[in-house]
């Protein structure tokens, strides 16, 4: 029951001051709520992040069309098959499970399958940003004469921003080392040797500038010493073209007659990685490719033109031609259908890669353009 306050008594003053004291703790706790608020806007990120997996490796996988297992490292493919780029970025979770993001269906890295149930698609909540470049030689043709000429041989990483930054984009071969002018209209070329690198950058968010982390998959740093790491494909034309299309986008070095045994010997190991080639191998490869030697071949003069040989009974891909001590390969029939004419196109494998039409390779003598003609096809009865 409460009491009645006497006349001339104070006011109790205790409900007021259990008001205030109410008060003063409703006033400290919006406090630190506003606080809290604000330390988990500026740092919410960077804790989010101590719980991320944590990044390992980046690959490449390259998944061929009617395949259903992308991987890693070298492929050989015919030009003209479609295939598709995935990037990877091999991961840690907290509880130490190891897990690959990837849009790919299904993986094999460094030769080993990727269990099914470790794949998984880069979370929506968080911002990741591929960045895709090419793997390509320094230079298309390297004139050897000493030490000094070897050591600037090198490959270098070309960024590619309009393949955009998603985790697959479609698969183009289009070596640069290819030589070819542009109003032959052979972009992209389809055929030679292709090698992609990745680099996989984390963003704290959507807006950010700048990556709080970047992985990058095996490049151009490794590319000399562990070719084999690095992804790559080699997309050949058909026989009798397979063996010299294959040797596109790869450097052409051409070791000099005082060259010491050191400097061939560097130069033997690059071409047998496949990182380079000598054109004097390469025209020999071809022949040995289509089962002939060159005592076998017979070079006959003909006119180049409207009445030149027919294409297919007279001449064909891979024939060679030659004027002076200067030979090239057949490619394709370009100009008059059905005719070798000087618009027709061949592969030069002078000081460099090339594909290019006879009349500028060649020239013409009072208007009229005459080359000595070897076919590649034994003749009928010959062997």
């Amino acid at each position: 029951m409460r009491r009645r306050r006497r006349a001339g008594e104070a006011p109790d003053s205790e409900p007021t001051a259990s008001r205030r004291e109410g008060g003063a703790r409703w006033a400290w706790w919006i406090a630190a709520g506003a606080l809290a608020a604000l330390l988990a806007a500026r740092y919410a990120p960077r804790l989010t992040g101590s719980f991320a997996p944590r990044a390992l490796a980046a690959h490449v996988a390259l998944l061929a069309e009617g395949e259903a297992v992308a991987s890693d490292g070298p492929h050989e493919l015919a030009a003209g098959r479609a295939f598709r780029l995935h990037a990877v970025l091999e991961a840690e979770t907290i509880t130490g499970r190891r897990v690959w993001f990837s849009e790919a269906p299904a993986l094999r890295l460094g030769g080993r399958d990727v269990p099914a149930d470790a794949i998984r698609p880069w979370p929506e909540a968080s911002t990741a940003r591929v960045r895709w470049l090419t793997v390509e030689g320094f230079a298309p043709f390297v004139e050897a004469a000493s030490a000094a000429d070897l050591d600037r041989f090198a490959y270098l990483e070309t960024f590619h921003p309009e393949w955009g930054s998603g985790w697959t984009v479609e698969g183009v071969v289009d070596p640069r080392l290819a030589l070819a002018d542009s109003d032959l209209a052979l972009r992209p070329l389809g055929f030679g040797v292709q090698r992609w690198t990745v680099r996989i950058e984390r963003y704290e968010a959507a807006a950010a500038l700048t990556p709080s982390e970047r992985t990058v998959a095996p490049g151009a740093a490794r590319l000399l010493t562990s070719p084999a790491l690095v992804t790559s494909a080699v997309a050949t034309l058909p026989a009798p073209l397979a063996a010299v299309s294959a040797a596109f986008g790869r450097p052409l070095v051409a070791p000099a007659a005082g060259l010491d045994a050191s400097g061939i010997e560097r130069i033997e190991g690059w071409v047998a990685a496949g990182l380079a080639v000598r054109g004097d191998r390469l025209l020999a490869a071809h022949l040995v490719a289509a089962g002939r030697r060159v005592e076998d071949l017979t070079f006959e003069v003909v006119e180049l033109g409207a009445e030149g040989p027919r294409w297919g009974d007279e001449a064909a891909a891979g024939d060679l031609l030659r004027a002076g001590g200067r030979i090239v390969i057949l490619f394709r029939d370009a100009g008059e259908p059905g005719r070798l004419d000087p618009a027709d196109l061949a592969f030069d494998l002078g000081r460099g890669l090339r594909v290019q039409r006879l009349d500028r390779l060649f020239l013409a003598e009072g208007g009229r353009l005459r080359l000595d003609l070897a076919r590649l096809a034994p003749a009928p009865g010959g062997t």
